[in-house]
């Protein structure tokens, strides 16, 4: 028999979607603000080509920091679902670690796509 709305599955799938949104996906929202003027000013003051050269060093140091944070996503998945989730105990537990290992590599798309998102803003 299959059951339909909302399980213990639900739950535990909602769970690991927001924990790397919550841990990441402002502070990249912040950064990508910050970025766009900071990219303007060096375009007017030193050119083109040090706008493109400062937006890889950002783009190169949110590729290196997101990595870190998804391997440590991965590494103390358990530990992050059980302070969030603190209800969650036997097999919602374990699947919600599960699926949080499996969403956490989206930090890098997150961070990788504010930024880009900003480059685009300024040169639209």
């Amino acid at each position: 028999m299959e059951h339909y709305g909302a399980t213990y599955v639900t739950d535990a799938y909602l769970v690991s979607q927001t924990i790397p949104q919550i841990l990441f996906a402002s502070v990249t929202a912040a950064i990508a603000t910050t970025y766009i003027p900071l990219y303007s000013r060096i375009g007017v003051d030193r050119g083109s080509k040090e706008a493109v050269r400062f937006t890889n060093k950002i783009i190169n140091a949110m590729l290196f920091g997101s990595i870190v944070i998804t391997l440590l996503g991965v590494i103390f998945a358990r530990p992050i679902v059980s302070f969030i989730a603190r209800g969650f105990e036997g097999e919602v537990l374990k699947r919600a670690v599960g699926f949080t290992r499996i969403a956490f590599p989206m930090v890098i798309f997150i961070g990788l796509s504010n930024i880009l998102q900003g480059f685009l803003q300024v040169n639209i």
